[in-house]
């Protein structure tokens, strides 16, 4: 299911399987979610790579929630390139099968984390380092400083396959791979932390951070928390001009309502204050149809701003539906 121009399905769906002596299952349009069950069905494969938002058309496909087409055959499931929400995990395991959360980019090709297929997957983790990876994590302001067990830094790592650096980019590749104690490491730009085990978790990316009423926001977990919602389908949070403070920046959501929902800018904010800071609360929620992915399955965050408020939300929004101004 995966484009095989990107690193995830290249490298370590066509490179493995090739040099394993592995049979692929090629599918020509993985956005057909019936051709791609017919497959499972059929073929019963061994190994499941993808993108989040393809485990979840699986996981919710009528043949699959009725038990008619199961995943018992598939061992290893891996979910990469966007963060994996438990409900989507939850809809694989009732489906047969164990979907673990993983993480790596194009500069180290073949991956750096994974959760063990020996141990229980771990909601929002990316798992541990894999074998000869050398994971760290610095502070923001110097990137030198190692911060403590818990507190969210910059990822960087150390590996043998990293790359040489980006294409007639010195400038670029000198930003990102920089000698730490005598090792050359790549400063990937992702925010995260260790937990005591071990365990790595992805918070977002470094350039993404907003400023809200002089606070760092981050999209990343104030989407988890949208999308926890049971009324929501799938959510994107990105900044705007603050529309009444010029110079400061507000928190919109842009949310998709699974089908039959009828939720409101209030209820959403609501559900958020048991778990977010007041600051990382978004006041002003835009509803649509569906959210931007690249080809990879990544979020298009910076193109949320151009989505139109979904026709049948249009038709149906009251006076109270409209969006709540920030206090911030």
């Amino acid at each position: 299911m995966l484009p095989m121009f990107h690193v995830f399905g290249l490298i370590v769906l066509v490179h493995q399987a090739t040099s394993a002596g592995f049979k692929i299952i090629l599918v020509p349009d993985p956005r057909d979610m019936n051709l791609v069950v017919d497959l499972i069905d059929i073929y019963k494969p061994n190994i499941t790579l993808g993108v989040p938002m393809m485990f979840h058309a699986i996981g919710n496909h009528p043949r699959i929630v009725n038990g008619e087409v199961n995943l018992k055959s598939s061992k290893i499931n891996i979910s990469s390139a966007a963060p994996l929400h438990p409900s989507i995990s939850e809809a694989i395991g009732k489906a047969g099968a164990v979907l673990r959360e993983a993480y790596g980019l194009s500069e180290v090709p073949a991956g750096n984390h994974c959760n063990p297929l020996t141990r229980d997957n771990l909601d929002y983790s990316v798992g541990v380092p894999m074998i000869d990876v050398d994971c760290r994590v610095v502070d923001l302001e110097t990137g030198v400083q190692e911060v403590p067990v818990g507190q969210p830094g910059e990822i960087i790592l150390h590996a043998p396959h990293l790359m040489s650096g980006y294409y007639k980019q010195p400038e670029e590749t000198a930003a990102v791979l920089r000698e730490y104690e005598g090792k050359l490491w790549m400063y990937t730009g992702d925010i995260g932390y260790m937990d005591e085990s071990g365990y790595f978790y992805l918070i977002d990316r470094k350039k993404d951070m907003a400023l809200i009423g002089g606070f760092n926001v981050y999209p990343g977990p104030v989407e988890q928390v949208i999308k926890s919602h049971p009324d929501v389908s799938d959510a994107g949070v990105w900044y705007i001009p603050h529309p009444r403070v010029e110079g400061q920046e507000a928190l919109q959501a842009w949310v998709v309502l699974k089908p039959g929902a009828r939720v409101k800018s209030g209820d959403l904010i609501t559900h958020c204050k048991p778990y977010l800071a007041p600051y990382e609360i978004p006041r002003r929620f835009v509803f649509v149809d569906a959210l931007p992915y690249s080809d990879a399955g990544k979020l298009l965050r910076r193109e949320l701003p151009n989505l139109a408020e979904g026709k049948k939300r249009n038709r149906k929004a009251k006076k109270d539906d409209q969006p709540i101004e920030a206090t911030a």
